[in-house]
């Protein structure tokens, strides 16, 4: 990345390879090499790609192509600079707004639906830009584990608007038309129904450092610290 952008104005807001935490850096790879295995052959859309390393390699596990797009121009600027390629293409966009990219036979949207306030319009506009039984890969953090003493519409930090519980977020899907729902999950761990324990367990444990990036099926009596939800139209 060129540092003249990332090194001297990285908020932490998104992740950057290289200068975000390695923590972070394993989390964001395996939700793309997760999502590869779904690729070969697709038309995809990687929405809120980022600086577009994440697009980069859905080209490259062989879809037919691969249109990643980011509300920040700067993330624009530098994936067309780092990325572009043959059949692989980058454009500014806002998800609240229609995409009007034609259809996708496959949507990618990792760690970004938490972000967005509008995000029922959001998650409409993906289900309206898939082909039929395409499918949407998506993301976010479990706030039963980042933030369980918080309600559905509570502001969890500086750049969160909300996060969603797994049922929560099901039924989001579900409502906006979503079917043939699966779970997966990272970081899976196990979670206290009391505060203190939860509290004191994630304090001497530390269970995220030590639980799996890997996205993995949903695992009995285990909560993941971030859920990846594939549904199809």
């Amino acid at each position: 990345m060129r540092e003249t952008i990332y090194e001297k104005k990285y908020s932490g807001e998104f992740f950057v390879p290289g200068i975000s935490p390695k923590i972070i850096e394993e989390e964001h790879f395996e939700r793309y090499k997760f999502a590869a295995k779904y690729a070969h052959g697709k038309r995809i859309l990687d929405i809120a790609c980022g600086v577009g390393y994440g697009s980069k390699i859905l080209i490259e596990a062989g879809a037919s192509s691969v249109l990643g797009c980011d509300i920040l121009e700067d993330n624009i600027k530098n994936a067309i600079d780092q990325y572009k390629s043959d059949n692989l293409e980058f454009k500014v966009k806002d998800a609240t707004k229609p995409l009007l990219e034609g259809k996708f036979d496959l949507i990618a949207c990792f760690e970004t639906i938490e972000h967005i306030d509008d995000f029922k319009t959001t998650l409409n506009n993906f289900y309206e830009s898939l082909m039929p039984d395409g499918q949407l890969i998506i993301s976010s953090p479990n706030r039963k584990i980042t933030e369980p003493y918080l309600g559905p519409n509570d502001r969890t930090s500086t750049y969160h608007v909300r996060e969603f519980t797994i049922n929560e977020f099901h039924a989001h899907l579900i409502e906006h038309g979503f079917k043939n729902i699966e779970l997966y999950g990272q970081r899976q761990q196990r979670v206290f129904s009391y505060p203190f324990f939860e509290k004191h367990y994630k304090r001497i444990f530390k269970p995220s450092r030590k639980a799996s990036p890997k996205v993995e099926p949903s695992k009995n009596n285990l909560e993941p610290q971030y859920f990846v939800m594939i549904g199809s139209r």
